[in-house]
């Protein structure tokens, strides 16, 4: 192992679930990302979490560094699809257990009580398809092997992902 790969395993406190989302975040950078510039980007977003006063957040200590490799990798999804990462929103605002294409298709056909990117998702399987692919890429969510077509966040992810929404974010 190299140095960078030695700090960033020192960064993530050995923490199995923060290894895999760096993992995944390293391995779905087109062009690919070395692991020195993953421990930057690292470094660059705990300093923002510290300056934005979320010293007093329940994810700090020990899940500190699991929270700043998913808000990097919340980050990256939000970036590349929208739609995926106002699912993931309203996943946490929800539950974070058993989301299914079908539990959605309401808000497709009952028109403008709801935001036009879930009915959107809701109306169009395929965008749903889209934003699940990416989210299971990046480790935010995961299959629930027992029910197929069911997915879940971790309740570390869920909980965090609550923490993290701002009331404008919440109404989205």
């Amino acid at each position: 192992m190299d140095d960078a790969g030695r700090e960033l395993l020192r960064l993530l406190d050995g923490l199995p679930l923060a290894l895999a989302q760096a993992a995944s975040y390293i391995r779905r950078c087109e062009g690919g990302l070395d692991t020195a510039s993953y421990v930057q980007l690292y470094k660059d977003q705990w300093n923002e979490l510290m300056r934005a006063g979320k010293s007093g957040s329940p994810l700090m200590g020990y899940e500190g560094s699991v929270a700043t490799t998913w808000t990097i990798s919340f980050k990256k999804v939000e970036e590349q699809e929208l739609n995926a990462a106002n699912l993931l929103r309203l996943w946490a605002f929800v539950d974070s257990k058993d989301l299914w294409h079908g539990l959605l298709q309401v808000a497709g056909n009952d028109g403008e009580h709801w935001p036009k990117w879930l009915r959107e998702i809701a109306g169009k399987k395929a965008l749903y398809w889209e934003a699940i692919q990416l989210l299971l890429q990046y480790s935010m969510i995961e299959a629930q092997e027992s029910m197929p077509g069911s997915y879940m966040m971790h309740p570390v992810v869920h909980r965090w992902m609550s923490h993290m929404q701002n009331g404008t974010a919440k109404r989205a």
